[in-house]
């Protein structure tokens, strides 16, 4: 084969010289360039011999110095095919030892041209979205790290994200965004060339779910490579979605990308298919990927945009319709913060037979939500258009549960009677000491301290929580009377309905108000409080609220002094009946709060007379499994050990004011 083509080679370089003379009798003739011509396919068309082309090269060096690609329209100077032909076929003729053996070409250095990739200085990436649980790792690194917003990634970081979690990795070579999807582990590669000679973000997906969103720079789309253990898949433009199960299938779908490429190899053979937008295909482990399959149709919102909900006591209620998407057996949705889909806050999955989205407890602000079927094989289809969701604050100031139990408070007001105190303000509160002398960054402790304290819980909504709509006007159940502000005063399930400003209406908000316990301190629950005429009576009790203000509202003929609240939290009222008093009616107990009343309870009443030659110094309860009071001795009355008979044989009255004989 060196000697045929070494004879081969000789006879092409007689032909080149030999030519030039017949060149010159025969004349050149100009051959015009067509649209894909090269050196060697002109040498075949004109001298039957793509081998040739060095004639070509001879004649127009200016113009076709190497066998490549020639500019259409270009003009040629080439000698006439006969002459070539009769050049040949005398060389041809001549024995092989008659034949000039040309010198040997000098072999020329082999350049191997670097690829050229604008590799920006810095970090190949950032993090520019996260929520919840994300972790970064540099490499040769075995601690992972809580990834924070804004953190700069490098060649060979890893990104990973738990359930419920999400993360934006956006490059700097074409800031080409990443959306990194729950329980998803990514590897930042940085910027490479694609075969289409593209700069391109590239990373490797180890598990999980990636959405590519690629815009244009400089009037071109912007490219990315993504490695999976299957596949090697190659996009422009658009939005495609980039999945590997647990098997390790590999999941393309194309939604609006301009080109999508796959590269995958299956025992020696390499294949690439062509994923079109609007389908997808699945490349398996060691299988020949089948054809792109459409993808499933996308799901229609028939919930009107914008759907506009009221933020109430860090409860809200978002709930969407859709209709039946072709060929879905799952619905995915994401709730963003932005209309293109970015800064997720919430995203999951339910089942085809659901077509109903209820999304509670988001903070106020402005919403989208968008809502894609998917496949059995996990194959998922375009999104819909977002659903615009406005979620509106209203204001509700609900009365604080009180610091102390009932318990403790009957303690602190039994201590303070045999004290002989009768209560007072609450007492200024001490500065607390410090645990130590702080030591290292302060921020950080700060830090710390923020992280390490319990989120305070948001006491429930009991009579005379105050409601304030911020626009518009609302009602209350089947009340048609509107009002902007009002207390709640019935417990139990209610419905508002409010509209904004505009008259829009919001959607309907249920509102469970727990009932209000009064807790008996001075007198026996369900007893009622006894009353001598022309005498007062303090009656002590605590709420199962911190109310701000108290009212008592007695029946004809009762005389009531002003309500103490005091420093442990119970509040003492003093009641004294007149003569004729409607000692049949009971008193009833208010909240006041932001000058609106709520009622919370009523206090039962009725008369008490008492013997001539009796001494009343002390009035306290008697009941059973509750104090009192002898003399200085304060004891506890129980049904065992006879205390109840001892207590009734000195002289106590169960359940009525007594005092000592």
């Amino acid at each position: 084969m060196r000697h045929a083509h070494r004879i081969w080679a000789a006879a092409l370089a007689l032909c080149a010289l030999g030519v030039s003379a017949e060149a010159r009798a025969e004349g050149l003739i100009s051959y015009k360039v067509k649209a894909g011509d090269t050196c060697k396919r002109v040498a075949r068309d004109l001298y039957d011999d793509p081998r040739f082309y060095t004639i070509i090269h001879l004649y127009n060096r200016k113009v076709c110095a190497l066998p490549t690609a020639l500019t259409p329209g270009l003009r040629l100077r080439l000698p006439h095919p006969d002459a070539v032909r009769r050049v040949r076929g005398r060389v041809e003729q001549l024995p092989p030892e008659q034949r000039p053996t040309p010198e040997p070409p000098q072999p020329r250095p082999k350049v191997v041209k670097p690829r050229t990739v604008t590799k920006p200085a810095g970090p190949d990436a950032k993090i520019t979205a996260r929520r919840n649980s994300v972790e970064a790792r540099a490499p040769f690194e075995q601690r992972w790290t809580f990834a924070q917003l804004g953190q700069d990634l490098w060649r060979a970081w890893r990104v990973n994200s738990e359930d419920d979690s999400s993360a934006e990795v956006t490059f700097n070579i074409n800031s080409a965004r990443l959306q990194v999807r729950e329980n998803t582990l990514v590897i930042i590669y940085g910027p490479m060339t694609t075969r289409l000679r593209r700069q391109a973000a590239s990373a490797e997906l180890a598990r999980g779910t990636l959405t590519m969103r690629l815009g244009e720079l400089a009037g071109q789309p912007n490219a990315a490579s993504i490695k999976t253990p299957t596949a090697q898949v190659d996009v422009e433009g658009g939005r495609t979605v980039v999945g590997v199960r647990k098997d390790g299938t590999t999941q393309v779908s194309n939604h609006t990308s301009k080109r999508v490429e796959v590269a995958t190899r299956t025992g020696r053979r390499k294949r690439r298919v062509r994923v079109k937008p609007g389908t997808g295909v699945l490349i398996k482990p060691n299988v020949t990927p089948e054809r792109p399959k459409p993808l499933p149709g996308t799901p229609a919102w028939t919930s009107a945009s914008p759907v506009r909900v009221l933020h109430l006591h860090g409860k809200s209620h978002v709930r969407a319709s859709w209709s039946e998407a072709a060929n879905a057996a799952l619905y995915r949705f994401e709730v963003s913060r932005r209309e293109d889909g970015r800064e997720i806050i919430h995203a999951g999955l339910v089942p085809a037979s659901v077509q109903r989205l209820e999304v509670q407890d988001i903070p106020p602000g402005t919403y989208y939500v968008h809502l894609s079927a998917r496949t059995r094989e996990g194959l998922e289809g375009k999104p819909s258009p977002p659903l615009r969701v406005e979620v509106r604050p209203y204001t509700l100031d609900a009365l604080a549960a009180p610091s102390q139990s009932p318990d403790a408070l009957r303690q602190a007001y039994l201590a303070q009677r045999k004290a002989g105190s009768k209560g007072g303000p609450a007492a200024p509160e001490q500065p607390a000491k410090a645990g130590g002398a702080s030591s290292g960054d302060p921020a950080r402790a700060a830090d710390k301290q923020a992280a390490a304290a319990p989120v305070k819980a948001l006491p429930p909504i009991t009579p005379g929580a105050w409601f304030k709509a911020p626009e518009g006007a609302c009602t209350l159940d089947d009340d048609p009377k509107p009002f902007t502000e009002r207390v709640f005063t019935t417990p139990g399930l209610h419905t508002l309905r409010c509209k904004d400003a505009r008259g829009e209406a919001l959607l309907p908000h249920e509102v469970l108000v727990h009932p209000t316990r009064v807790y008996p301190l001075s007198y026996a629950e369900g007893v009622p409080v006894g009353l001598v005429e022309g005498r007062p009576r303090e009656v002590a009790l605590a709420l199962s609220v911190d109310a701000p203000e108290l009212v008592v509202e007695a029946p004809k003929g009762v005389r009531v002094g002003t309500p103490t609240r005091h420093a442990e939290g119970y509040w003492t009222v003093q009641l004294t009946a007149d003569k004729g008093a409607e000692l049949s009616q009971p008193a009833r107990l208010l909240v006041r709060h932001h000058g609106l009343s709520a009622p919370v309870g009523e206090l039962a009443l009725a008369p008490q007379t008492i013997e001539a030659g009796q001494r009343r110094e002390r009035f306290l309860p008697v009941f059973q499994g509750g104090p009192y009071v002898r003399g200085d001795v304060v004891g506890t009355l129980s049904p065992s050990g006879g205390e109840l008979e001892r207590a009734l044989r000195f002289g106590l009255r169960l359940g009525l004011p007594i005092g000592d004989r």
